[in-house]
């Protein structure tokens, strides 16, 4: 029989614990989770928080993964499991990925990566109403560099493509990038380029401008059909 992770409940406005909600129990299935069947890896550790197709969950604070690159959900997946990242005091929804991380053999990351690159992206919508005008400044001095001109994301940087997550989401990393509760960590390599850009970006608004323009890249760059 497996262990029980017991998970703290989020309150999806401030993301921080719920003092009236219970706790989420989580089985901890790493027994019985086969790498030849990472369908069955993504069921059982996914899509309670992030949707049965990698769509995401705002009321658990819960982004869409879905068309995440390989390379960039193995980084990730491995740093919560090596605690570079989600071990911060304070950073409650990161400490539940690197409570799930924990649970997954070391052999199952790069097939479940895999699977999670395989689901049709969910393009990023503009839901905290910034004006993509001026967003389209702030893109182009702090972001294109790296996730290049079309938000598409980049291998050689190890960046994520930004048109494939939700705007409330992005808003909730830049915060944790100029509060340190990312980017901190001595082997964060890649974490750490994004420290200068997230405090060049002063007020709130200015981060919903940036974030809205993302929205108008997503519909611009929206997957093609395969055929």
């Amino acid at each position: 029989m497996g262990l029980l992770l017991l998970l703290p409940a989020c309150d999806a406005k401030n993301d921080q614990p719920s003092p009236s909600a219970p706790p989420t129990l989580v089985a901890d299935t790493t027994p019985i989770l086969n790498p030849d069947k990472p369908e069955q890896i993504f069921t059982a550790v996914c899509t309670a928080c992030h949707g049965p197709n990698g769509e995401g969950n705002r009321e658990l604070n819960a982004p869409s993964i879905a068309a995440l690159p390989t390379y960039y959900s193995t980084n990730q997946l491995r740093k919560f499991q090596n605690d570079i990242r989600g071990a911060e005091p304070g950073d409650d929804t990161g400490a539940q990925m690197r409570a799930i991380a924990h649970s997954l053999p070391a052999d199952a990351i790069d097939p479940l990566a895999d699977h999670i690159a395989a689901l049709p992206r969910v393009p990023t919508q503009n839901t905290l109403g910034g004006n993509p005008e001026p967003g389209k400044n702030y893109f182009e001095w702090y972001c294109a560099e790296c996730h290049r001109i079309n938000g598409s994301g980049e291998l050689f940087f190890g960046s994520p493509p930004l048109i494939g997550l939700p705007d409330w989401y992005l808003a909730a990393q830049i915060k944790k990038f100029q509060s340190g509760l990312r980017g901190v960590h001595p082997d964060d390599v890649n974490g750490k380029k994004m420290l200068i850009p997230s405090e060049r970006l002063l007020t709130e608004q200015e981060i919903k401008d940036l974030l809205a323009y993302i929205a108008v890249l997503a519909e611009k760059y929206q997957p093609k059909p395969k055929r």
